[in-house]
């Protein structure tokens, strides 16, 4: 895809999800059934394979044989831990609460993210239904945002720092991708896209991290809108497309100096950055619950 190309960590899971969708997929239950394992491989193989030398022109040394061995040892040792996840959860929500964690932020959902600099699977709280098999039922949200943007991979990004800020936020919030160690992308809180994650996950709170990363800045901005083709937009366009025209409209707060991480109360926090929480919440219309000041657990407001 040259330019295109959708800033993948290359370990094979968008391809696990085309061939599901493809109705291809090979499914965990499988490798505990030598037989329908064997049969599935004989049939999947020879096509892969085909793709990997004609397609690509890439020779492989892929065999049924030799990944039936190494799969069907992983089967035997996570036969242990197959269930029925949807039964579980069920039966146990009676008498237990559960918490789901999501892995990957909204806009790199498949249908509402930045399409197609995405991931395979969906990443929005509603998804939380289908994937587990549950019933839907009322839930509590609690969005997790930084108190600036990032972006790992490709794609648009409008509110991204170029230059020493830019270095400075991913500096000094490690900005490097968990897996890949890949720098991400850092720019200015984008309120336009926060209040469409808002929507689409109906968030109640919001978590608010790495406000301490701000520290140290004399001028802090917050994008509010966007300015698009001679229209003001409030909202996140859902037409991807538009967005390498969207150019934000900031607020400028005054920054503050202060070392906030042993802050135990909002009120301990520099009013400038109290301000700033202030304009989130308004602008979003939902409280911040939570605020962290550091990167240990303890430094939590």
């Amino acid at each position: 895809k040259g330019k295109n190309a959708t800033g993948s960590l290359h370990l094979g899971i968008g391809y696990c999800y085309e061939d599901r969708n493809n109705r291809a997929g090979i499914r965990l239950e499988h490798l505990i059934r030598p037989k329908i394992f064997k049969e599935l491989l004989t049939i999947i193989v020879p096509l892969k394979k085909s793709i990997i030398e004609k397609a690509y022109g890439m020779k492989t040394d892929l065999s049924v044989t030799k990944i039936f061995n190494e799969y069907s040892s992983y089967g035997k040792r996570l036969k242990h831990y197959i269930s029925d996840v949807s039964l579980l959860v069920t039966h146990k929500r009676m008498t237990h609460s559960f918490l789901f964690e999501q892995a990957h932020g909204t806009m790199l959902d498949p249908v509402f993210g930045t399409y197609p600099y995405t991931v395979a699977p969906p990443t929005i709280s509603p998804a939380l239904f289908p994937s587990v098999g549950i019933r839907v039922m009322p839930i509590q949200v609690l969005g997790v945002a930084k108190a600036y943007t990032t972006r790992v991979g490709n794609g648009p990004f409008p509110t991204e720092i170029s230059g020493k800020i830019g270095d400075q936020l991913r500096a000094n919030g490690n900005e490097y991708g968990t897996v890949s160690k890949r720098p991400r992308r850092c720019g200015w809180l984008d309120l336009p896209l926060l209040r469409y994650a808002v929507r689409l996950n109906g968030c109640a709170s919001l978590a608010v991290t790495k406000l301490d990363v701000l520290s140290g800045l004399p001028n802090i901005k917050i994008c509010t809108t966007y300015r698009c083709q001679g229209r003001l937009l409030s909202e996140f366009p859902s037409e991807i497309s538009l967005l390498p025209y969207c150019k934000p409209v900031y607020n400028t707060f005054k920054g503050w100096k202060d070392d906030i991480s042993a802050c135990k109360k909002r009120m301990s926090l520099p009013s400038n950055a109290r301000a700033y929480l202030s304009l989130l919440e308004k602008e979003l219309g939902i409280p911040v619950r939570y605020i962290s000041v550091g990167a240990e657990r303890k430094a939590l407001i």
